[in-house]
């Protein structure tokens, strides 16, 4: 597997290593899209343990918001009869797989629901939707307005790093003679804006390319943190992996970080030693179609993901 962000056992199951049914590779016009997402892109199941932790307390109603598919409102919702999730999203065709029991959908933009919930999840990079501050702070207010009377947590996942300066590409098996390619071009410096997608290739020789395309604003977790303070967030953490510990009766413990530094993947002998090549571009000054080369850097530079979880009270 190739990867780009993901530098521990954690973040290597949330991006990349969800479940996938063991079933006879299909061709790509015979594949639902939106199941290759899911296997390749979520782990419903882990997302609302870390959910719980990070709450701290009892939380019964999740709010998704950019939700898709639901799939993490609908694993909140089967873990326990008391539990509700309300799943929003503007575009009707994934959501048509959020259906099940104690599970709201509200095919709307995320400004137009209200509806009062513990905990709001903002996953999958979906923050990147808000593609000014403005924006960011007309949401950031909305969703403390759905929390604030519930003690409630908003939580988001960011992610950035050196090889968002160039075009690359990272590829992860899913199995089953299916690969999933994610792609990204350089993101504009003038606007921190950027382009990503995700294909998918069969071991057959079809292909489902630009699956999905997503045009996203990249934030800083400092600028989430001032944001949030902004408009009224009582704390904000910042967690970089999705558990710390577990005891013996199956508690997750997560600790934030006060600190949060670029990670550069290591040589095969592990952290202690270095790449096999040293960072640097690997093709020649000369050449005129670097495109292909600048593809392999995204092993090899800087990158770093993380969770920033903004409260309406202070633990």
């Amino acid at each position: 597997m190739r990867r780009i962000a993901y530098h521990d056992d954690a973040w290597i199951q949330y991006g990349g290593c969800g479940s996938w049914d063991e079933k006879a590779v299909m061709r790509a016009d015979e594949t639902d899209k939106y199941e290759l997402y899911e296997a390749a892109a979520q782990s419903p199941e882990q997302m609302i343990r870390f959910l719980h932790a990070v709450h701290g307390g009892a939380p019964r109603i999740l709010g998704e918001d950019f939700a898709g598919t639901g799939a993490v409102s609908k694993a909140w919702a089967a873990q326990d009869e008391e539990r509700r999730a309300v799943a929003v999203d503007h575009d009707e065709e994934p959501l048509r797989r959020a259906t099940a029991e104690r599970v709201a959908i509200h095919r709307a933009d995320v400004m137009a629901v209200d509806d009062p919930v513990d905990i709001i999840a903002v996953l999958n990079f979906s923050i990147g939707e808000c593609l000014t501050r403005d924006v960011l702070l007309d949401y950031l207010r909305h969703a403390r307005e759905r929390l604030a009377d519930r003690s409630g947590v908003l939580v988001m996942d960011l992610f950035g790093g050196a090889s968002l300066l160039v075009h690359t590409a990272i590829q992860i098996d899913l199995g089953n003679g299916i690969t999933y390619t994610w792609e990204n071009e350089p993101v504009n410096l003038m606007s921190n804006e950027i382009g990503c997608r995700m294909s998918f290739q069969f071991d057959d020789g079809s292909e489902m390319p630009a699956a999905f395309f997503y045009h996203w604003r990249l934030w800083s977790p400092r600028e989430i943190i001032d944001a949030a303070k902004e408009v009224g967030f009582a704390s904000i953490d910042v967690y970089d992996r999705m558990g710390d510990a577990v005891d013996d009766e199956g508690k997750l413990y997560v600790v934030p970080v006060t600190g949060l530094y670029a990670a550069v993947e290591m040589g095969p002998g592990g952290e202690d030693e270095p790449p096999d090549e040293e960072l640097t571009p690997a093709w020649d000054e000369d050449d005129e179609t670097p495109d292909d080369a600048d593809r392999e850097l995204g092993d090899r530079l800087p990158d770093w993901q993380c969770f920033v979880v903004a409260r309406t009270m202070v633990l």
